[in-house]
């Protein structure tokens, strides 16, 4: 007698779902949480700020900006990391869905398809399938956003210290000339020519 393995579709829904929870503790007990949010002054959750006018911000500005949206990077790619997870997940479990419902089906293959499609226990899976994926890609798009603030926010520190080095140079120069073009004049008006 051939035993069946098959098993239960809540039984191996919850299995799937235990999934990320069980990685994630594993991560936790390494040590390595997840970045928290960042948070105000008075310690209150904070909301993403947006990109100012960099040409307005003195350099203490633009560090502070540096260390600001480097913070929301790391917390928003942590949170990336963590639904992609979930979305596997989820993708297994409608997978797992799509193939145990139509075992259970009659019909043709087409008639198959259309039945599991209209179910709504695979309707719930895959809405659940689809809010992580949309949650996935909301999120790349941020942290890219992200990424981009910080390098941006960089090059113009990059700048601003180039045009400071270029500009004390000059000044430097400047001086030069007058110091020497003094030194000569001095000698003249004291009758000393060199």
């Amino acid at each position: 007698m051939a035993m069946d393995f098959t098993m239960d579709f809540e039984e191996a829904l919850s299995n799937y779902s235990s999934a990320s929870d069980e990685a994630e503790a594993a991560v936790v007990a390494m040590g390595l949480g997840h970045s928290q949010r960042p948070s105000t002054r008075g310690g209150e959750p904070a909301n993403m700020p947006d990109l100012p006018d960099l040409s307005e911000c003195s350099p203490a500005e633009l560090a502070h900006l540096i260390s600001v949206f480097t913070g929301w990077h790391n917390y928003a790619h942590g949170r990336l990391v963590y639904f992609q997870k979930i979305r596997d997940v989820e993708a297994a479990k409608r997978e797992f869905a799509w193939s145990y419902l139509r075992k259970h089906k009659d019909g043709t293959v087409a008639d198959k398809d259309d039945l599991v499609r209209t179910d709504s226990r695979y309707v719930e899976i895959n809405r659940q399938y689809m809010y992580a994926d949309n949650i996935v890609r909301d999120l790349s798009c941020i942290t890219e956003s992200l990424e981009r603030n910080v390098k941006t926010t960089s090059r113009v520190i990059e700048v601003m210290k180039q045009r400071l080095e270029v500009e004390g140079f000059g000044a430097q120069m400047d001086r030069k000339k007058q110091n020497t073009k003094s030194d000569v004049l001095q000698h003249f008006t004291r009758g000393k020519a060199r």
